[in-house]
């Protein structure tokens, strides 16, 4: 064919003479042929989708299937004429072709498609999800599996299905939230950039943000590249296990680039550990030594899970000890208070629970007027948690991060009766959900998330404890006592409860040069304001107690039992009153 056709296909359904491969010996013209008819059917079928041919109304599945099959018949009719035209050999107009291709364009829109959904109505997308799932689930589909597609089909067919049921639900896991957030700052032209050990796939197989073809050798698809017309860049790269040199790297080009979404993620956050010099000497104090900021996001999948002391710990605390706040200054209430502490901090850092507050951090790092490096603890577990994922309504106009997730539940009915309330971060929170639940304290005891813990939210936490005036505060976290977030939080506790010390914040902003504004950061100063010799802060009293592992020098045990020990002595005195 000569209208340029070829040129304009996806790399893995281009024929080999476009991808510059070599066939292997004996398979040249069949299998030539084979990649070009199957590149041509898929980018007119789906030229067919764009167009509407395609119904688009549920309970009409039936006859989509129709359709389906008898546009990938006349495509391959046109595609034999074609292909005669300009003297390539014919491949038989038989079934097996065109179950082949079918299976080709499945294989192509697994992951395309969830992507699409930013730009697709619902609707019309919740449709074509089943419409595609009816024509794999066929027997006369499953009855052909031809060896390219065998060693892949289960995982094709499970994946179609799990998204399928998502997008009918209008919910989104962890992996798709995530390309959500990538797919939505591609399409605003923001440049997007992944690295670190296996992250094509996700080191838990759960992101496949790169396909691979199953038999032409290094041919590749990266659908996040193709989603828009004028979308932004996407690079996606497995690199090498020195993190110390990978990690540098990727700083430097988020300081160069800071209109550029720049991730970095580690293998498991334990291996953070051969880069804390980078760490340590320039992404916490960069800003405060050479006044450069840098927006550089941190992936640190982190969670203890019985995996042994080498896998389950990204050292929280380390981060959290290297935060600049003061733990002693409660920052006045405003308007601005959630971004001026963003503003004076020197890093973020957040134990995520829910995938619709991945999507607005992330969002959030090129949103911001001001860039900070963001150390986010992502799960394992959760991955494909059931109860963690997200509605669609939690990632449309008008939402935001939360930095702090109150409790929805029965306790809401009587908060004055609430026993207790427990303030965690992270994968625990589901733990003690399910813990609560099978006690059957719903009425009892309210647990509350603290999604970003660094900048503390003083406000928020202030609030959650003002809602249940009658109860017990305790902080309940998976880590050792040593380790974790309660070192950084207990003394931030005290303040929200109990009020400030004697300090003041730095000059107003009105009164802060241009280079201040943008670089500087409100310091408080050692002062007492004549506000506090007037009006003292009045102490609640309350002190919050700690839930958790004793200290211990290992981040977790090497025994899965002594790990489920462990586990539920922490559940039993979370739910102790």
């Amino acid at each position: 064919m000569g209208d340029g056709l070829e040129e304009n296909l996806p790399p893995p359904l281009r024929p080999l003479h476009a991808m510059n491969q070599k066939p292997r010996e004996g398979h040249e013209r069949s299998e030539r042929d084979s990649q070009y008819l199957l590149g041509v059917i898929s980018m007119r079928v789906l030229s067919a989708l764009g167009r509407g041919v395609l119904t688009n109304s549920p309970g009409e599945y039936d006859n989509e299937l129709e359709n389906v099959n008898r546009i990938l018949a006349e495509e391959i009719s046109a595609s034999d004429q074609s292909i005669t035209s300009n003297g390539m050999s014919i491949i038989p107009r038989t079934t097996t072709p065109l179950l082949f291709a079918t299976t080709r364009l499945l294989s192509y829109l697994v992951i395309h498609l969830p992507s699409l959904h930013l730009s697709v109505p619902i609707a019309k997308l919740s449709a074509f999800y089943k419409t595609l799932s009816a024509l794999m689930l066929t027997s006369s589909f499953t009855s052909f599996i031809s060896h390219p597609i065998r060693t892949c089909r289960n995982g094709i067919e499970r994946i179609l299905r799990a998204r399928m049921e998502m997008v009918d639900s209008r919910q989104v896991d962890w992996a798709l939230g995530e390309a959500m957030a990538f797919g939505s700052l591609l399409k605003e032209g923001v440049h997007v950039r992944l690295s670190g050990q296996d992250v094509e796939r996700g080191t838990f197989s759960h992101r496949h943000h790169v396909l691979h073809h199953q038999s032409v050798d290094k041919a590749t698809y990266k659908p996040l590249c193709h989603l828009y017309p004028d979308q932004g860049p996407y690079f996606v790269c497995n690199s090498s296990l020195s993190e110390f040199g990978v990690l540098g790297f990727e700083l430097g080009y988020s300081m160069t680039n800071p209109n550029a979404l720049v991730c970095w993620e580690a293998q498991f956050g334990d291996f953070n550990n051969t880069a804390q010099c980078i760490i340590d000497q320039f992404i916490s104090s960069g800003q405060a030594k050479w006044v450069r900021q840098s927006g550089l996001v941190m992936l640190q999948p982190h969670g203890l899970e019985g995996m042994g002391p080498e896998h389950s710990s990204a050292r929280l605390e380390r981060f959290l000890q290297m935060s600049s706040d003061d733990p002693d200054y409660f920052p006045p209430e405003s308007e601005e208070f959630a971004v001026r502490q963003l503003h004076d901090i020197n890093w973020i850092v957040a134990n995520c629970s829910t995938p619709a507050n991945v999507f607005h951090i992330l969002r959030r790092q090129i949103a911001l007027p001001f860039r900070k490096p963001l150390i986010l603890m992502t799960p394992k577990s959760l991955l494909r948690h059931p109860e963690a994922r997200s509605s669609f309504d939690e990632m449309i106009e008008n939402t935001e991060f939360l930095r702090v997730i109150s409790d929805d539940g029965p306790v809401n009915n009587n908060p004055e009766s609430v026993k207790k309330v427990i303030f965690c971060s992270g994968k625990v929170f589901y733990d003690l959900r399910k813990a609560r639940k099978e006690k059957q304290l719903d009425e009892s005891i309210a647990i509350a998330r603290v999604e970003q813990i660094s900048p503390f939210p003083y406000d928020l936490v202030k609030k959650q404890c003002m809602k249940y005036p009658n109860a017990d505060v305790c902080w309940a976290q998976e880590e050792h006592k040593n380790q974790g977030s309660w070192t950084y939080v207990q003394p931030r506790f005290q303040t929200a409860l109990n009020g400030t010390r004697d300090v003041e914040p730095g000059p107003a902003p009105e009164q802060m040069s241009l280079f201040s504004k943008l670089f500087g950061s409100r310091k408080p100063q050692l002062k007492e304001p004549e506000s506090l010799l007037l009006h003292p802060p009045t102490p609640t009293l309350r002190t919050i107690s700690y839930v958790g592992r004793p200290t211990a020098a290992s981040p977790a045990t090497g025994s899965k039992m002594q790990h489920l020990r462990e586990l539920a002595a922490l559940l039993d005195d979370a739910m102790s009153l």
